[in-house]
């Protein structure tokens, strides 16, 4: 698999996404910003914005408040590891609209963690409708297990 779709794996501190110089259709954040202060979600945001295609959508998974047994919303900044840090779902949408995204929970399962989609407009996010897709149940699908 790695040599089809070979991929390119940066590593640097600055969260910098444009530094790949692509435009990409999807961008999938999964326990990123639940070791991020605001000011890495803010500058991850505003540079997914950049190098994201027209019709191409942000996968990312946040840990809310209950996830964490009620600890407090997370005041600071940088980078948290170990450890977690909580947002609440305002929040998060308000630092997504602050980047020029729009947003909305996911009910796509995670363990731990909550998802959230973020477009370029609210017409492209995924439709309500299709949530019935993403809630794990089809995980479990006859049609999918190994026969």
């Amino acid at each position: 698999m790695v040599e089809i779709k070979r991929p390119t794996f940066l590593y640097h501190s600055d969260f910098s996404a444009t530094r790949f110089g692509v435009t990409f259709d999807f961008i999938l954040a999964q326990s990123i910003f639940s070791h991020s202060g605001r000011d890495i979600i803010a500058k991850s945001f505003g540079e997914f914005k950049m190098c994201l295609g027209p019709n191409a959508l942000v996968l990312a998974t946040f840990i809310h408040p209950h996830q964490l047994n009620g600890t407090p919303e997370y005041e600071g900044a940088g980078w948290i590891y170990p450890g977690g840090v909580t947002y609440r779902c305002e929040t998060i949408l308000a630092l997504a609209r602050a980047a020029g995204f729009a947003g909305r929970i996911l009910p796509w399962f995670h363990p731990r963690q909550t998802w959230f989609a973020l477009a370029h407009s609210a017409d492209q996010l995924p439709p309500p409708s299709a949530d019935i897709h993403l809630s794990g149940a089809v995980l479990r699908a006859p049609e999918l297990l190994p026969k």
